[in-house]
């Protein structure tokens, strides 16, 4: 499933229960089903290792947290987005969770015109909600018009949209056909079109902008699951809120495997309340659970008992297929109420020295036990855009003296010799540094750094909180300073258009940059707009190496390591072949089934 565009991460550790296995039937017949290659060789898709399989049986997966929201247009967390990725489903395409590429999904096929400025999606006849009611060019049409170009909706998809500030036009041809024009050549458009899955008409015609913010909320997910419409492969069954959340099959779903059987084989999907990361393994070690997104702590037991335990441990630790495809980092707010602070913040100089007193190899050896890589890029290892000559720039050698030395030429010293350095101000150099208590590797992380930036003078106190109010904060520049991490599409530099651009709606560290961004800053929204306007991986790589290389220089955050992609599951769980960092059991939740 395609995921949202670059959302706040939030590490999930996954399970399964429930097993049973009913026939092969399909629910409903449709006239152009997206029969999904399951089993056959093919150049896109990848999915030549999986096969056609048997229905029945659920899934259950632990989320430290649950849903915000069931809006998909307006989430901003993955704790959300992991649930409404599955209701509402791709949109017009999607990406293949093998291999990265892009796939039909809602649309069959499109066309794009000669000046690549134009393109026009046909649409899957026989197509419908999880209602049973269809989905025409009206709900496309509905989508953009009124819900992701609507600047009073709060969409993070429209940021990435954009062409030098401008969205692309859209029109219905007929019933089963869109044309979007866009203001230039925009270079990824099909791919990132399907970002933004398909909204039904017939929920929200009658909705402003604003009253669509607060749509589909906590209490219509409990109180009527139904009036939450999408055309994904699962629907809502049950949410309580300090619970779990219970998915169902949509028996309207429009995909098919090979052989006929409506997508997808399980029965139910269960999302499973575990606050504590050391909890879930606890309830995997004791097979309560049957998917597991293991920990380096957690390898070293998994693989001593794999055999006699029934599980299937997947370690991967080339760069290139099994880093991160997201990345985890310290920022630092520009904009906090201490004036002072804001100012040190400010600049390149104290942000590199801070990074110098970052020892990423005792995170990575006592952390992740050696399971993990240094990050010092925005764009993952598994993109080809990678560029790692960015490296070089990169303040990223540990060296408590340099970092000393550094912070002393900015004139930050420690005068009344209490350990502390002093603002200009006279006032100790402190900040408050939080993250989400559940991610206990964060919490981990976040102990070695504070208990570095001490040796340097710099007096960071850790406060864990819970992940949505820390998301809050951070949306609503409260905060000093977070280790936190972002995630989204590894393949596509544009995917992280939001948090790049001055005016993007996760550019976290400098929220208000869009009234006044630095140059450096505007530079980068340069580069990202030119990215957009060409064709070719050769065309475009020029522009985000560059991008990299001013990330490097300047800073804004602070990388700290990323676990290799590591994972563990019941052995009778089929349809696991093609996991990686591109799809693990949420995005392969229409193709697992049960071997029993």
């Amino acid at each position: 499933m395609v995921r949202k565009s670059t959302v706040l991460l939030i590490v999930l550790s996954l399970l399964v229960t429930g097993l049973g296995v009913v026939g092969l039937s399909s629910s409903h017949a449709m006239d152009e089903p997206l029969v999904v290659p399951i089993g056959e060789k093919d150049d896109t898709w990848g999915m030549g290792p999986l096969s056609p399989g048997k229905r029945g049986g659920s899934v259950t997966l632990a989320s430290i947290s649950l849903p915000k929201t069931f809006n998909h247009a307006v989430a901003q967390e993955t704790s959300s987005t992991d649930v409404t990725d599955l209701i509402m489903g791709a949109g017009l395409t999607d990406t293949s969770p093998a291999t990265g590429k892009t796939v039909p999904a809602i649309a069959r096929d499109w066309e794009i015109s000669e000046d690549r400025k134009t393109y026009t999606f046909h649409i899957r006849k026989g197509v419908k909600f999880n209602d049973g009611k269809s989905l025409t060019a009206e709900d496309v049409i509905f989508t953009f018009k009124k819900i992701i170009f609507n600047e009073k909706v709060s969409a993070d998809a429209r940021s990435i949209l954009k062409v030098e500030g401008k969205l692309p036009s859209i029109k219905k041809v007929d019933e089963y056909t869109v044309q979007f024009t866009t203001p230039t050549v925009f270079g990824p458009f099909v791919r990132q079109i399907g970002y933004t899955p398909i909204y039904p008409k017939h929920a929200f015609e009658d909705f402003s902008g604003e009253e669509f913010n607060s749509a589909w909320g906590k209490q219509v997910a409990s109180n009527n699951p139904e009036k939450i419409i999408g055309a994904g492969p699962f629907k809502i069954k049950k949410f309580a809120p300090a619970q779990q959340v219970v998915l169902e099959r949509n028996p309207y779903y429009y995909k098919r495997d090979p052989e006929g059987t409506q997508l997808p084989y399980i029965d139910e999907l269960i999302f499973l309340k575990v606050e504590n990361t050391d909890v879930q393994m606890l309830k995997f070690k004791n097979h309560e659970l049957d998917v597991h997104g293991a920990r380096a702590e957690d390898i070293p037991f998994l693989l001593r008992n794999e055999e006699d335990e029934g599980w299937n441990v997947k370690i991967n630790q080339k760069p290139e297929t099994g880093a991160p495809a997201g990345t985890d980092f310290i920022a630092f707010n520009w904009d906090v109420d201490n004036k002072e602070l804001a100012e040190v913040f400010r600049k390149k100089d104290f942000r590199r020295a801070m990074s110098h007193a970052v020892n990423r190899e005792d995170i990575i050896n006592n952390i992740y036990n050696g399971l993990a890589i240094r990050q010092v890029s925005p764009i993952s290892q598994l993109s080809p855009y990678y560029n790692p000559e960015a490296e070089e720039k990169y303040p990223g050698k540990f060296d408590l003296e340099k970092a000393r030395k550094m912070l002393d030429e900015l004139g930050l010293k420690d005068t009344d010799d209490d350990g502390v350095r002093e603002l200009p101000n006279g006032k100790d150099l402190e900040f408050e540094l939080i993250t989400n208590k559940g991610a206990t590797r964060r919490v981990d992380v976040g102990n070695i750094v504070a208990s570095d930036f001490e040796k340097i003078g710099v007096k960071a106190t850790l406060n864990p909180i819970s992940f949505n109010p820390m998301v809050q904060k951070l949306l609503g520049g409260k905060y000093e300073a977070v280790i936190v991490g972002l995630i989204g599409d590894p393949i596509e530099p544009n995917s992280g258009k939001n948090v790049w651009d001055s005016d993007g709606s996760l550019h976290l560290w400098h929220l208000k940059a869009s009234d006044n961004p630095v140059e450096w800053e505007k530079r980068v929204t340069e580069l990202f707009n030119k990215g957009l306007k060409h064709v070719g991986y050769e065309n475009r790589k020029k522009f985000y190496d560059e991008f990299q290389t001013i990330v490097s220089e300047q800073v804004p955050v602070i990388y700290t390591a990323g676990e290799v992609y590591l994972y563990a599951h019941e052995e009778k769980l089929v349809n696991t072949e093609t996991y990686s960092p591109l799809g693990s059991t949420l995005g392969h939740a229409e193709y697992i089934w049960w071997n029993k």
